[in-house]
């Protein structure tokens, strides 16, 4: 694993340490504000990646710090608060499964709220009249800014009724069972619709971010010789939609080469739906997953105990850097597992990944502790 393109982990005295980018295993990086995730890992990471690469860059650093290595020319920016940079168009999926894919944008917008059965079946009445709206405003060439403002502009039942007249199949699909609830029940479930499309439908840095757009980042682009970098905080809901549709488009790939999928600063994300599942799917599809994370702790508050730990287990190569919090120390150090010739004694102490300066690795082939590679200060990176 030693100096190869591909994932860099660190340096030991033979050269620098390497998952090959053919070779198969997502990585999971943890370590605490300041611990060198970024300029340790992802920055040497992408300087050293050869094929294509998506990246979730929230703090813009990464960018900033690699597009000369990576080549400017081939990289393509979405950043809702930078004017220069690409649209993303949210229909760009709908043209291959029309009432499936609208169905999945109104699931990303609309939050299963998880108090009661009753709030439930509100939100899920919610995707439909939103997934029936969708339908309806994109087969009369409406882009999705288009749609949510129109949405936004009628009455719930003027809504209702105007696609039942127009008579659309597919859109009737979702809308008829809101004709003959009562007005109180439509209001309602319109409510929970509004909510959550409102800054779709009003928040001007957002609708000219997501106008169809010549000048828009899509999935093909990783297959056709691009970069995607999504910069900037970008609003969870678009950002959970963006992730979401490219993994969509990523289970159905049909060709090899390996892409790197980074995604920085995880934490902010919120839940992303059956994303261990993601995990055990991409590895087949040559999809090399970076998962960055301050603690183990947030993991767990995000995604429950029982998702974290198969999101952790779907990742066979961990990279842990200085940890503060305690849970997530003790958690490393039983990863670490006991070194036998110490008579049972575990190879790291849970403090000691408060103060640890190294990179503390752990492979499919084993535990091992190397230096952390600064790439400003080495000759392979400082030419880039």
């Amino acid at each position: 694993m030693r100096n190869n393109n591909g994932i860099v982990f660190g340096k030991n005295n033979f050269g620098k340490v390497v998952k090959k980018e053919n070779e198969d295993g997502h990585v999971l990086v943890i370590g605490s504000p300041a611990s060198g995730k970024s300029n340790c890992i992802a920055v040497p990471t992408l300087m050293n990646w050869k094929n294509r690469a998506f990246v979730i860059d929230v703090k813009g650093e990464l960018f900033r710090k690699t597009k000369k290595a990576r080549g400017e020319d081939t990289i393509k920016v979405f950043n809702p608060s930078d004017i220069s940079a690409c649209n993303y168009d949210p229909y760009c999926i709908l043209k291959n499964n029309l009432c499936d894919s609208a169905h999945e944008i109104a699931e990303n917008i609309i939050p299963l709220t998880e108090r009661n059965n009753a709030i439930i079946n509100v939100s899920e009445k919610a995707r439909d009249y939103l997934c029936g709206a969708i339908i309806y405003f994109y087969k009369k060439g409406m882009d999705f800014p288009e749609t949510m403002i129109s949405i936004a502009a009628q009455t719930p039942r003027s809504l209702v009724s105007e696609i039942i007249e127009h008579n659309d199949g597919d859109a009737i699909r979702y809308i008829s069972q809101f004709d003959s609830m009562s007005d109180e029940t439509v209001d309602y479930v319109f409510s929970e619709v509004y909510a959550n499309i409102s800054p779709f439908a009003t928040d001007k840095m957002l609708i000219k971010a997501l106008r169809r757009s010549d000048k828009s980042i899509t999935p093909e682009d990783l297959e056709n010789g691009y970069d995607i970098f999504v910069c900037g905080h970008v609003y969870t809901k678009l950002q959970m939609m963006i992730i979401n549709q490219f993994c969509k488009f990523f289970e159905q790939r049909e060709k090899t080469e390996p892409i790197l999928f980074l995604m920085d600063e995880f934490q902010n994300f919120g839940k992303i739906e059956n994303f261990a599942a993601y995990l055990d799917v991409l590895n087949n599809e040559k999809i090399e997953v970076m998962i960055f994370i301050h603690s183990k702790k947030q993991l767990d508050v995000i995604y429950g105990k029982d998702q974290a730990d198969k999101i952790c287990n779907n990742c066979t190569y961990k990279v842990i850097l200085q940890v503060y919090d305690p849970v997530t120390q003790k958690w490393c150090s039983e990863l670490a597992g006991i070194c036998e010739k110490l008579r049972h004694k575990k190879l790291m102490q849970p403090e000691e990944f408060g103060d640890l300066e190294d990179v503390f690795c752990i492979f499919p082939t084993g535990c091992c502790r190397i230096k952390k590679i600064k790439y400003w200060e080495e000759e392979l990176f400082k030419k880039n």
